[in-house]
């Protein structure tokens, strides 16, 4: 029986150029710099939770932005309601994958711009989860005035 193995060979920036290169290699193909493959091992860890924490940064800003768009879409006749369990959903979902980025990736020792932008990007995504919660309780209010409802 043929077994598939994969391949476990990863990628981290050459500590001399500053080039991707493989956890395989043994000098870099771009300055020859020599690799030490614990070094290697070692920078290849740090660059797979950098890849990890811009990712789940990425889902929790699309996550963030969906919530306006559904709040928005919840008020349309027939697709409202279903759309408006998704709005209640993303208000509980959002700062529970903020709260994981928080708690998974900040210490991250890194120059990388990507890693940094993940950062930004998990706080205006909290931001906007914020104003949205603000948006909410104010139409709320607003709606239960103009429809003579007492809260």
């Amino acid at each position: 029986m043929n077994t598939l193995t994969l391949d476990k060979t990863r990628v981290f920036k050459c500590s001399s150029c500053g080039e991707y290169i493989n956890t395989s290699m043994s000098a870099c193909k771009f300055c020859g710099n020599q690799v030490n493959l614990e070094t290697a091992e070692q920078a290849a860890d740090v660059q797979d939770a950098i890849g990890n924490a811009c990712s789940e940064a990425n889902y929790l800003k699309v996550t963030a932005r969906a919530i306006p768009v559904a709040y928005a879409v919840s008020f349309i006749p027939l697709i409202g309601g279903a759309v408006g369990w998704g709005f209640l959903i993303l208000l509980i979902v959002t700062p529970s994958m903020f709260l994981r980025w928080w708690i998974k990736y900040p210490t991250i020792q890194t120059s990388d711009g990507d890693y940094k932008a993940a950062k930004t990007s998990t706080w205006i995504s909290i931001a906007i989860w914020g104003g949205m919660i603000l948006v909410w309780l104010v139409a709320s209010l607003i709606i239960s005035l103009l429809l003579g409802q007492p809260q």
